[in-house]
């Protein structure tokens, strides 16, 4: 190196710069340090300081966030297919978010044949579809229930659906159904005996979402039976203690709470 090339590379370093001084400034904007035309050499002997850059920099690079989000927050609804985030984008249902939870067994204003039904309860946060869905026993009924209209077995959370025996509201007791099943008790259908049974809720490839059974004395005639809402899961619907008679006036003089929450049980 010459002996002027020395020269020029030393003259920056011992002056009394700062971290804004020609070098910093030159990094800053990422461009390759040049050695200074002579014209550009600081004064050494001169008495004032090293003039600082015409404008500071606002923040070390990187040091604040950038104004825009580089992505979507992680809060937003998932806008994927059968997400359950909408009634237009709902989800199947996984075991333990719909449960069974009142059941018309008896009837007194009309026959079994039309006035049997029962309620489900979305305990999910989720859209869930329940179309395809079966109504079984541990005999030998079996049905697929049938949606009143198009997406008419999509519920939201916290919701309710009436599957009924009969879909028509003054020939059912009063009922505002979802959907329908064909009350017959000997295959290729469904019906709940008045002395002991079971009712479970079967996904069109057999997995089951809720099973509740119950034996001789469980049944009231006119009357619904009802999960307490202090219990409504699918591990406490199993215990029969905690169902109970549903009292509220239907519009045909049954009793029962079909599409609304249960009363509580003492």
């Amino acid at each position: 190196m010459t002996a002027m090339k020395w020269f020029l590379f030393i003259i920056p370093l011992l002056c009394s710069c700062s971290e804004n001084s020609l070098f910093r400034f030159a990094k800053e904007k990422d461009t390759e340090i040049q050695a200074p035309d002579q014209s550009d050499l600081i004064d050494t002997e001169s008495d004032e300081e090293p003039s600082e850059p015409a404008e500071e920099p606002s923040a070390e690079p990187g040091d604040e966030p950038s104004e825009e989000p580089s992505e979507e927050p992680t809060w937003e609804p998932s806008s994927e297919p059968g997400a359950g985030d909408s009634s237009n984008n709902p989800t199947t249902p996984y075991p333990g978010e719909v449960i069974i939870n009142e059941v018309m067994v008896d009837p007194s204003s009309v026959t079994d044949k039309k006035g049997e039904w029962l309620e489900v309860y979305n305990t999910s946060a989720y859209w869930l579809d329940l179309y395809g869905m079966r109504l079984m026993d541990g005999d030998v009924d079996d049905f697929m229930v049938e949606e009143i209209s198009y997406g008419s077995m999509i519920m939201g959370p916290g919701h309710f659906i009436l599957i009924c025996a009969e879909s028509d509201f003054w020939n059912n007791g009063g009922v505002n159904c979802h959907g329908t099943f064909n009350h017959q008790t000997f295959g290729n259908g469904f019906g709940m005996s008045n002395s002991e049974d079971e009712v479970a809720l079967v996904t069109p490839y057999g997995e089951i979402l809720d099973v509740m059974g119950y034996n001789s004395g469980f049944v009231s005639t006119g009357m619904s039976k009802g999960l307490d809402p202090r219990n409504a899961s699918e591990a406490e619907n199993d215990n029969l203690n905690y169902w109970c008679d549903q009292t509220n006036f239907m519009p045909q003089g049954d009793r029962g709470s079909p599409g609304s929450e249960n009363t509580w049980c003492f």
